[in-house]
This record gives structure tokens, C-alpha cells and sequence, in this order.
């Protein structure tokens, strides 16, 4: 998997046009910083991998410092998301993959402003 430049529409961000950085199966660790992308105040990383309909997925972002958000993009199907509750400071999603494809990752904080470091965990179940 080499880089893929993605244009995609999430629910809080309008249009968005970036690098999505491969995510491999396990956990990754990125940080929400002043190389992230910034849009509308909000700081975000992309990443992307490939996927097949049905294919049963757990996706969880941990963070130290902001409350974070998770959008999963899939190729055909509108976006899923997912953002931390007060009990828990991690974004989860449980997901049963609707499409074949390339789907793409949007990670941010749930509040403008948010920087910090996360875990991802990326597990097929």
C-alpha cells in the first residue's frame, strides 16, 4: 500500500483534500500537531486501507489531552462515525464493512483546538 491522495466529504468537514497515510492492522500511533491538517480549526489526520464488504472491524482512537472523533469513509456508503463519551476517553467503532474498497480514516478531536497524541487500534474481529 503506497500513499493515496483522497478528496473526500465528512459530516464536519466540508470538503477535504489530503494525503491518508496507509494504517496498517494493529495499533498505530499519530498526533494530532502542527503537521496535521487544519480545517476550520479542527486538526486532522487521514489514513486509509482496503476492506471488503462484510469484513467485521474494531477501530478505537485513544487520546492524552483532547476528546477524539473517528470518521470511517468507505468507498461507496456514507460516513460512520464515532467520538469519545465522558466515561471513556476513546472513539470505537464496531463495523461490518459495507463495500469492497479503499476506505479512508479521519481522525480529529471532537472539539476545535484538540492536539495532542493517539493510539489507533485496528483489529479484524
Amino acid at each position: 500500500h503506497g500513499d493515496a491522495v483522497v478528496l473526500l466529504i465528512a459530516n464536519q468537514h466540508a470538503r477535504l483534500t489530503g494525503i491518508a497515510r496507509p494504517l496498517p492492522n494493529g495499533r498505530s500511533e499519530g498526533a494530532l500537531d502542527q503537521s496535521s491538517l487544519l480545517d476550520a480549526g479542527y486538526r486532522v489526520n487521514l489514513y486509509s486501507f482496503s476492506g471488503y464488504a462484510g469484513e467485521a472491524l474494531a477501530i478505537r482512537m485513544e487520546a492524552g489531552g483532547f476528546a477524539p472523533r473517528i470518521t470511517l469513509n468507505p468507498p461507496v456508503s456514507t460516513g460512520i462515525r464515532a467520538e469519545a463519551n465522558p466515561r471513556d476517553p476513546a472513539a470505537v467503532l464496531d463495523v461490518t464493512l459495507p463495500d469492497d474498497g479503499t476506505y479512508v480514516l479521519i481522525c480529529t478531536s471532537k472539539e476545535a483546538g484538540g492536539t495532542g497524541t493517539f493510539t489507533l487500534d485496528l483489529k479484524t474481529k
